[in-house]
């Protein structure tokens, strides 16, 4: 559960990297996809945080030994802290905002994946209902996102092809007028 809560494939980092990318977002429909996404990815890490609470805090001395969890519960007792599973601590380093909108939109579809696919992994070990349930729909969720940024890629691209039909066709007009120029000038 940490993993989702501050790892690199995490709900935060996720809610950073499209709230970070919004800036350099060109046009107005990208800039909403990655607000909308990027506030319900905020609402998913308070999801993950809870459930992460709900599962630590009344572990026993022996449940806390047996379970791996000493090394944080000696940090953080049964704090809700953002880390990896391996411990390593949330970090900027963890995600991108390139400023480039194709390549945050690539970069935004492939983190959508990485976050189901350890949504996948958690509901391959975990069985408890109370816990599924929710990671479910978190996975749900990671899925609409990923067909979202899929909608505004491909919006942007076609933006962008339209803009260069709009380009070529100007070039090519001005090389249509300057040999009609040249050929009556003569």
């Amino acid at each position: 559960m940490f993993l989702q809560y501050g790892g690199p494939d995490g709900e935060a980092a996720a809610a950073l990297r499209y709230l970070s990318q919004r800036y350099a977002m060109p046009y107005e429909k990208g800039k909403a996809v990655l607000n909308d996404v990027g506030t319900e990815e905020l609402g998913h890490f308070e999801i993950i945080g809870a459930i992460v609470h709900q599962l630590t805090r009344n572990l026993t001395p022996q449940e806390i030994e047996d379970s791996g969890f000493g090394p944080y519960y000696i940090d953080h007792t049964t704090g809700v802290w953002p880390q990896a599973a391996g411990g390593i601590p949330l970090n900027a380093c963890e995600f991108q905002s390139k400023g480039d909108p194709i390549t945050d939109l690539f970069e935004d579809l492939a983190a959508e994946q990485k976050a189901r696919l350890t949504y996948d992994n958690i509901l391959r070990v975990v069985k408890d209902p109370e816990v599924c349930d929710p990671i479910r729909f978190l996975r749900e969720r990671e899925i609409i996102h990923f067909q979202r940024f899929g909608e505004a890629k491909s919006t942007y691209t076609s933006k962008k092809i339209k803009e260069l039909f709009l380009e070529i066709s100007v070039v090519l007009f001005s090389i249509r007028f300057s040999f009609c120029f040249i050929r009556y000038s003569r």
